[in-house]
């Protein structure tokens, strides 16, 4: 599934242009339908539950994803996933009816789930070889890219919702004629089962920065707006702070990427880390120039975007074929629980500490993220470690194999003796036989 070898440009491409796919239509749909809802003044709760059907979705597909890809052809998965994406997106913007968009946008997330969890196992599994971390990069800024697109598209009026959805059903016919060069036989090469307990001890270091980007994603969303204004920006400019924040993740990754593959992933990532929490404490004294702050975002949208695109080429390095579209499953697990986490958590240490409490929890999930990294291992040394475990339960099961057949033939040894002493009718019959038997399998026993 994975071989660089087997890999092309055209499924790899597909790949890209699927996932964008997802941003773009998350981008324009979620606002959307809640705009349109809001004019028909549905209660917020009802609202908000209706926004949490693609993500509620998307965490229920990605842990079916990996029996999926064992039991259908990866480019099969996709392509209705495909179809069922774009048929769900042209439904939620035909009715904007509460009832009518429940089962469109549960199907939104479904379809989104898979697609996310094998296009990024294709790209991190060496869709590009020595430029995986690159190519990674590309990606994560086409899907930031697509995904801002999005509420562009909405400000400019509603007529040019046709053409968008037009758009939405020339995108994925492209993406199905360009799948149709993706290799066969993933089914047979993802057959074998892997323990979802042999990924836990990786999970620390990789999933941690899965979900920093999702808490701190999540959380400026909402809320660095409101900690614009607080600090007395024009209510304009404070919502472009997230703006240009998402560009600096948008025009970045594919940057850091290369950057990553000529300098060392892990190293990079820490930098990123790094740079990600001093432009936290350095943000409140950029308020002052208006420059000064643009740049200030561009470097923290770009540290943070890097935090989650170097976490999945970590994983695309350390895992293949079952084993990474397992732990691509999980990291969505994480990058949902984030999103969830991040207004919740920081919303709450702002009703304590005033908006200077977002900043707060913002640097402190940057720093457990390094502290987890600098106290964790490396990949390296987890793996050495399984396969260490791996060959002492080896060497486990052969002493327990060989004691079993000891048993066994002392078992048979006294049963066959037991027989000899007994049976008078089988004495007779063969004088000593049994006895000779007994002895052979005592002899054999002593040579083993």
């Amino acid at each position: 599934m994975f071989n660089p070898e087997q890999n092309r440009l055209a499924p790899t491409l597909a790949m890209i242009m699927a996932a964008s796919l997802v941003g773009f239509i998350t981008g324009y749909t979620v606002p959307l339908i809640s705009l349109e809802l809001a004019q028909q003044q549905i209660d917020t709760v009802y609202v908000g539950l209706l926004a949490a059907l693609p993500p509620a979705g998307m965490m229920i597909s990605s842990f079916l994803s990996p029996a999926l890809c064992r039991r259908f052809e990866m480019g099969l998965l996709l392509s209705v996933s495909l179809v069922a994406l774009a048929a769900a997106t042209i439904a939620s913007c035909l009715s904007f009816d509460m009832v009518h968009l429940l089962l469109p946008r549960l199907v939104t997330g479904l379809a989104s789930g898979v697609i996310i969890v094998i296009g990024e196992s294709w790209i991190t599994g060496g869709a590009a070889g020595k430029n995986r971390a690159t190519l990674t990069g590309i990606y994560a800024s086409a899907f930031t890219g697509c995904q801002l697109a999005g509420p562009l598209l909405i400000s400019a009026g509603e007529a040019y919702q046709s053409w968008t959805l037009l758009l939405v059903g020339l995108v994925t016919l492209a993406c199905l004629l360009m799948l149709r060069h993706l290799p066969s036989g993933s089914r047979e090469r993802l057959a074998e089962r892997a323990s979802w307990r042999s990924l836990g001890a990786f999970l620390p270091v990789l999933a941690s920065g899965v979900f920093c980007f999702a808490f701190f994603d999540a959380s400026i969303l909402a809320l660095l707006p409101l900690y614009g204004m607080d600090k007395g920006l024009s209510e304009v400019t404070a919502v472009l702070l997230v703006t240009v924040v998402l560009i600096g993740d948008a025009l970045f990754q594919a940057p850091l990427g290369w950057i990553a593959d000529r300098f060392g992933i892990r190293r990079v990532h820490l930098t990123c880390a790094v740079v990600f929490c001093l432009a936290l404490l350095a943000l409140p004294f950029l308020l002052a120039s208006h420059i000064h702050l643009i740049v200030g975002c561009l470097l923290l949208g770009a540290a943070a975007g890097a935090l989650y695109t170097l976490s999945l080429v970590r994983a695309g390095k350390t895992f293949s074929g079952q084993k990474l579209i397992m732990i691509n499953a999980l990291l969505g697990f994480f990058w949902s629980a984030g999103s969830v986490a991040g207004p919740v958590v920081s919303g709450l240490l702002i009703s304590v500490a005033g908006y200077d409490g977002l900043l707060m929890t913002l640097f402190v999930s940057g720093a457990l993220f390094l502290l987890i990294q600098c106290l964790g291992k490396s990949e390296k040394a987890l793996l050495a470690d399984e396969r260490e475990r791996e060959e002492e339960m080896d060497d486990i099961s052969e002493a327990a194999r060989l004691r079993l057949r000891a048993v066994t033939v002392r078992q048979n040894e006294s049963a066959l003796i037991v027989r000899a002493r007994s049976s008078p009718r089988q004495r007779s019959r063969a004088p000593g036989s049994l006895l000779i038997t007994a002895l052979y399998l005592k002899t054999r026993r002593c040579a083993g």
